[in-house]
């Protein structure tokens, strides 16, 4: 009965240790404090926010509070570190870069007139 004891205790205590060191190694907040860059999400994962979530729509029509147009101009940088699919990459690189001032700008306009899905999606998306 001891041993039974002992042994849950000293799973108990290592479980919490575990916790612990997980919590003070790492994360994207450790990354960023020591200036180390973050991996860039998916071009798949970046439409999906920005442009299915309807989050670029929200900018571009003056609906979008700070917090929101500062997360549209990350996921747009993230996108001009990718290359395209298919398609011309020089030509996509204006596109993204068309985007991101847009957003930096906050030009409802430009924006709305660089956020072209279909245009897109028929030059640089694998068929």
């Amino acid at each position: 009965m001891m041993w039974r004891g002992l042994f849950v205790s000293a799973v108990a205590v290592f479980g919490i240790l575990l916790f612990m060191g997980a919590n003070s190694e790492g994360g994207d907040k450790d990354k960023k404090d020591k200036g180390e860059k973050k991996e860039p999400l998916s071009i798949k994962a970046i439409m999906k926010e920005a442009m299915g979530g309807k989050l670029c729509a929200k900018v571009a029509g003056g609906k979008a509070d700070e917090a929101e147009k500062k997360r549209l101009i990350e996921l747009f940088t993230d996108l001009a570190t990718h290359t395209p699919p298919a398609g011309d990459e020089k030509e996509f690189k204006a596109r993204t870069k068309a985007l991101l001032d847009a957003a930096k700008a906050d030009d409802g306009k430009a924006l709305k007139k660089a956020a072209d899905c279909k245009s897109c999606h028929d030059n640089y998306k694998k068929k």
